[in-house]
């Protein structure tokens, strides 16, 4: 079993990565889990204070669940992983239940801004992606995908996600065995992830 970190700034192209790592292993069971669904619940917010909430701190993440969920995984396990909508920014009552797998992905931006989290890793990706990219991309997402309007995302990238980015992701990303570029046409970094994954696999 190898459990797989991929860390990188918020629209670094995090999840295109991991979705051609998936194609190109497709003939390998794998399970990936998105940082996102252990957000802590924020049901007990007002929602005109819900545009205030910090997202990109490490606190806003449930990593005492995570960390007990991949240990149970670990101990062959299945565990019940939460559901997080970005629009309520409320965890739903639904959960889906995770079998363990060959390869699991822990997928997030703040993936490696936890230490304990870090040690159960055994492989850590971070993407690198130039910051006026990122925010064009957040752009797009959070306006198509999250109903937010422009102008509160470029406030937020402002006060919040470039300030977090500077403090807690980009410092993480030391944390990395494998820093890749984000261009998602890169076959060589894709297929050397890919290569060094199935030499891992061949050991165990």
């Amino acid at each position: 079993m190898l459990f797989i970190g991929v860390s990188g700034g918020s629209g670094a192209g995090k999840t295109s990565f991991v979705k051609k790592i998936s194609e190109k292993l497709s003939d390998i069971d794998m399970q990936n889990i998105p940082l996102d669904n252990y957000y802590r619940d924020h049901s007990h917010i007002a929602p005109e204070d819900l545009k205030n909430v910090n997202f990109d701190h490490p606190e806003a993440i449930d990593f005492e669940l995570l960390i007990q969920h991949i240990k149970l995984l670990k101990n062959n396990k299945p565990v019940e992983m939460p559901q997080y909508s970005y629009i309520t920014c409320k965890r739903d009552e639904s959960t889906v239940q995770i079998f363990p797998k060959r390869v699991i992905i822990i997928e997030g931006i703040l993936t490696f801004t936890n230490m304990e989290l870090n040690e159960l890793l055994d492989l850590k990706i971070f993407i690198d992606s130039d910051a006026d990219l990122r925010l064009s991309r957040m752009l797009i997402r959070d306006i198509n995908e999250r109903e937010r309007d422009y102008k509160e995302v470029l406030r937020r990238y402002e006060e919040i996600v470039k300030p977090m980015h500077n403090k807690y992701i980009e410092p993480s990303r030391k944390y990395a065995d494998f820093i890749i570029p984000n261009e998602v046409s890169d076959e060589i970094s894709t297929n050397f992830i890919v290569s060094m994954i199935k030499n891992r696999l061949n050991k165990d």
